[in-house]
């Protein structure tokens, strides 16, 4: 079927990103937006339609040159397989909000990345403090971000749509575990909001694990005690699984 949409603009996005959205949102019936698979309920295409043109309510979205291969690795990871995968669990409807890893995946996007060139800040706050209120595109354009700052981000977004690809591509007949361990993936964009904060500001530390992380090998002693640590610490704050979980596989 024909889309009803306009003749997408140029922007970051390659041409092979570009087809691919246009064949997807081609795809996409409209209809009931409760309905899993509708053009009025898809993220991909409420993320693409906020890139490229925006509205008075939520202008167009701006993403630092740096953190743009990503955005575009992410749409396509999205049609090409997390999309796709949850379509064939649930072909009806839409996961609820909370059980729907595009959910956590769009905040990471939209609330730390991207900016629409709006700045929110606190009357009460002092002038040292205010560049706080700047998002991270914003602090990139104004040049407060250091160069490892940038990298150590670049890695964690890299790692983020690696662990998501294999958690897809592993093989299993626990289909449960393997959304559960999807839905913890995505939901571990923390870590890249800790290195977005503009309260990051520790050289020694940037330093200390660029150092590390351009080291040859792995310590997989390491890795073992950080996944448990981890894992102990997402057993407290992912405890709302337990039953909105439930509700996705009805």
């Amino acid at each position: 079927m024909a889309t009803q949409h306009c003749e997408l603009p140029p922007s970051f996005l390659s041409d092979e990103a570009h087809r691919a959205v246009l064949e997807y949102i081609d795809s996409l019936p409209s209809g009931n937006p409760s309905l899993i698979g509708t053009r009025e309920s898809d993220a991909i295409y409420n993320l693409y339609h906020r890139i490229h043109y925006g509205d008075k309510a939520a202008p167009r979205y701006f993403f630092a040159p740096p953190f743009q291969p990503f955005v575009e690795q992410y749409i396509l990871l999205s049609i090409r397989k997390i999309s796709p995968y949850i379509t064939r669990l649930r072909p009806q409807y839409q996961p609820v909000h909370l059980t729907d890893p595009r959910t956590y995946l769009s905040l990471l996007l939209f609330d730390e990345l991207g900016s629409n060139g709006r700045k929110y800040e606190d009357p009460h706050k002092r002038e040292e403090d205010l560049a706080i209120d700047y998002d991270v595109a914003q602090r990139w354009q104004a040049g407060l971000m250091s160069e490892g700052q940038v990298q150590l981000i670049c890695l964690c977004l890299r790692n983020l749509l690696l662990e998501l690809s294999t958690v897809l591509d592993i093989e299993t007949e626990n289909e449960k575990l393997r959304y559960t361990e999807l839905l913890r993936v995505a939901d571990r964009r923390g870590m890249v909001k800790w290195f977005t904060s503009p309260r990051f500001r520790s050289k020694r530390l940037e330093n200390l694990l660029r150092k590390y992380l351009a080291e040859d090998g792995v310590n997989w002693e390491l890795v073992r005690g950080i996944e448990e640590a981890t894992r102990l610490h997402e057993g407290a704050s992912m405890t709302y699984l337990v039953t909105v979980l439930p509700i996705f596989w009805q």
